[in-house]
């Protein structure tokens, strides 16, 4: 599911509009939490940002030239339901529907979402959101300055975190990652739990040289 937002056209449902003109670096993050607290939301109002320097920030990436785009693991959201005469969307969905248009306003910014609802190729840590986005911008790999675009999560793989998705992400499209108090408040790197790393079997063993 992906929608988009530009500050001179509306917001699309089901496509991206054309994007503006931008230096081809992304940054994609966490901007969002619950006003209840709860992990999941109770309805299209219960939301707050994450931080109160969140929207600023945002802003700043925009005015700098970066495309912000926000990719979210939401198996929760039922796409439609059936009902008399047809199919209309869910509740689920449009309380999504209606949060995202919420942020937009607020931020005014040229934005896009993408938000994967089944377990399937584009839910994180797999790449599907992020081969889409390029797909949709007419982007390659080689048209995005990696090095100078940030993937920001809070699923980081610390402690206290309830997967590591979002690390698992940028490292598979191959960005820096940042854990929303190391990108928004400067905080210093936390430590991880980390139960497997592929990385470290893909080194060559000094023990199979020369074999």
């Amino acid at each position: 599911m992906v929608g988009a937002r530009s500050t001179k056209r509306a917001l699309s449902p089901t496509r991206p509009i054309s994007p503006p003109p931008l230096k081809r670096k992304v940054e994609s993050s966490m901007t969002i939490s619950t006003a209840s607290g709860n992990t999941f939301p109770r309805n299209a109002s219960d939301w707050k940002w994450w931080h109160a320097s969140v929207p600023s920030r945002l802003k700043e990436l925009d005015a700098d030239g970066y495309k912000v785009v926000i990719v979210s693991n939401q198996k929760k959201i039922s796409l439609q339901k059936e009902v008399k005469g047809g199919r209309s969307d869910s509740k689920s969905l449009t309380n999504f529907k209606e949060r995202v248009a919420a942020v937009m306003k607020q931020l005014d910014i040229p934005l896009c979402v993408y938000a994967a609802t089944q377990d399937d190729e584009y839910r994180k840590p797999r790449p599907g959101m992020w081969k889409e986005f390029l797909d949709d911008y007419d982007f390659d790999v080689s048209g995005v300055d990696l090095s100078e675009s940030v993937f920001v999560g809070d699923a980081a793989g610390r402690p206290r975190d309830h997967s590591q998705v979002d690390r698992g992400f940028a490292a598979n499209i191959g960005v820096p990652f940042k854990t929303p108090e190391e990108f928004f408040l400067n905080a210093a790197p936390e430590p991880l739990v980390e139960p497997f790393n592929p990385h470290l079997y893909l080194q060559s063993d000094p023990a199979d040289k020369g074999a």
